[in-house]
């Protein structure tokens, strides 16, 4: 893990900031958490942060164990006083 937040800079002198995304206890390791937005709408002063939680193919066997993912973005500085994140679970196919 350290080596993939190694390259994980934030320039905070240029504005920029980071957000780190827990979307919450999952029951296994394959569950995908997924940002499906390029650029984050800010709507009165607020950003919003759409997470999908994607379950794995019920085809394919996983550990079952207590997982507790997470995502960090780094954001580009931007007019806004507060973060809501909607995390929307998908539906098993």
């Amino acid at each position: 893990m350290r080596a993939a937040l190694a390259s994980f800079r934030v320039d905070f002198n240029a504005g920029e900031s980071a957000l780190l995304v827990r979307p919450g206890a999952l029951p296994n390791l394959g569950y995908r958490i997924a940002i499906p937005q390029e650029r984050l709408p800010v709507t009165a002063g607020t950003l919003g942060v759409q997470v999908l939680v994607e379950p794995p193919p019920s085809r394919l066997l996983q550990a079952q164990v207590i997982a507790f993912p997470c995502v960090y973005l780094r954001l580009a500085g931007a007019d806004y006083a507060g973060v809501a994140i909607d995390v929307e679970r998908v539906p098993a196919p």
